[in-house]
């Protein structure tokens, strides 16, 4: 416990650090200002998971997901710590230092790969996938000592003139070039590994690490999600507003990763992923299939009433609000239903049990019948470990 007390409130403190210098860097020194949107979320990322990872490494210390979360976000610090100070002119007494922070700071990019690799419990699924971890760190640390002794500029996004690597060797250069592609090329690798692995996780397990790995995917697919997305619409338009909404909203959604492998280990309301999904696809398709129609009625309407004064615009605003606004519930209700027949099947099959057997109880007189159903009811819809019925008159049926 001390020792991951240390390790977390190190993390914290390289967090806090690296907020405080991106927020007071200077425009000259690191190309423009930073705005505070952009910080504050990727800062609330850096602050909560190492206090996730440090209630992991309590509460489950031989499980290695919680210590990597810690050395995950000590990783991404160091190096965000290291760029901006580098880009404020830092004394010569610092340069060495952050040379060795910034090979240091591909601690996060390892424990983000050993995360995907150990999750949920920690272990392997089989012993073929021993190679995955070692390739992983052996690729992390060709990459790590090729950067460190690579001679040449300490920075480059964007270049700080006159500030070289302390320990860069040009005689090394060929060398330093084989082990840095070989690195690289081998970290490639083992992130397809590691995606793999997951992947073969979720399609093979069952129970609690099925519902498990579901939460951690379903986080990481909606930050990715936005991010292309944000990508995506700023390739287009880089000045489109949605592009910096999609963007601020992936910032920000960076923390649902661990929170959603705190709740997976800990296994604390685990089983409500599946209703989390299939509303969060409900809602996504009900906005989606609402703003095409809105949008084409509007178009249509103000086509066919261009010829009138006005052209119609707020009239065809007003009524695609209304038609809009009818279909809503029938729309929701439909798309709900056919989703939860594909993401909450537990819940759907439940409430179609209870239906069914609420209307056959309506008509059965035969108490023993009825307990019986009673009794194969609650064990298809809740599962419990045992069931009894108690009956007045201490007569016991079960």
């Amino acid at each position: 416990m001390i020792g991951a007390l240390l390790l977390a409130g190190t993390t914290l403190l390289v967090s806090v650090a690296s907020a405080v210098i991106d927020l007071t860097s200077s425009p000259q020194a690191g190309g423009g200002p930073i705005s505070p949107l952009e910080v504050l979320p990727v800062a609330a990322f850096l602050w909560g998971t190492p206090l996730l990872g440090l209630l992991l490494a309590v509460r489950r210390p031989s499980n290695p997901v919680g210590w990597l979360m810690i050395v995950m976000v000590l990783g991404w610090g160091l190096g965000f710590a290291s760029d901006d100070l580098a880009h404020r002119a830092p004394p010569s007494s610092l340069v060495p230092a952050l040379a060795v922070a910034q090979q240091v700071a591909g601690l996060g990019f390892l424990g983000f790969i050993l995360l995907l690799i150990f999750f949920p419990n920690g272990t392997l699924p089989s012993r073929r996938w021993r190679l995955l971890p070692a390739l992983t760190i052996v690729g992390w640390t060709l990459s790590a000592v090729s950067g460190l002794f690579t001679a040449g500029s300490l920075v480059n996004d964007p270049p700080v003139p006159g500030l070289v690597n302390p320990f860069g060797q040009a005689t090394w250069g060929p060398a330093l070039t084989v082990f840095g592609t070989v690195g690289q090329l081998m970290l490639v690798a083992v992130v397809a590994g590691a995606v793999a692995l997951l992947t073969t996780r979720l399609r093979r397990s069952a129970g609690v690490e099925r519902q498990q790995v579901k939460w951690f995917v379903s986080a990481g697919s909606l930050t990715a999600l936005l991010f292309l997305s944000a990508l995506a619409i700023g390739s287009v338009d880089p000045e489109a507003p949605a592009g910096s909404v999609l963007w601020a909203l992936g910032l920000s959604s960076l923390l649902l990763i661990p929170v959603a492998a705190a709740i997976a280990v800990l296994r604390y309301r685990l089983y409500d992923i599946d209703r989390i999904i299939s509303r969060t696809v409900s809602y996504t398709v009900v906005s989606g299939l609402l703003a095409s129609v809105f949008v084409g009625l509007v178009l249509g309407l103000q086509a066919l009433l261009a010829p009138f004064a006005g052209g119609g615009g707020s009239v065809a605003v007003a009524a695609s609000t209304l038609v809009v606004f009818a279909i809503f519930a029938p729309v929701r209700r439909r798309i709900r239903h056919v989703v939860d027949r594909r993401f909450d099947r537990a819940r759907y099959d439940a409430d179609r049990i209870l239906g069914d057997f609420a209307a056959r109880v309506r008509d059965d007189v035969e108490l023993q019948a009825l307990v019986d159903e009673m009794v194969r009811v609650t064990s298809l819809t809740v599962a419990p470990a045992s069931t009894a019925v108690w009956l007045r008159g201490d007569e016991r049926r079960g």
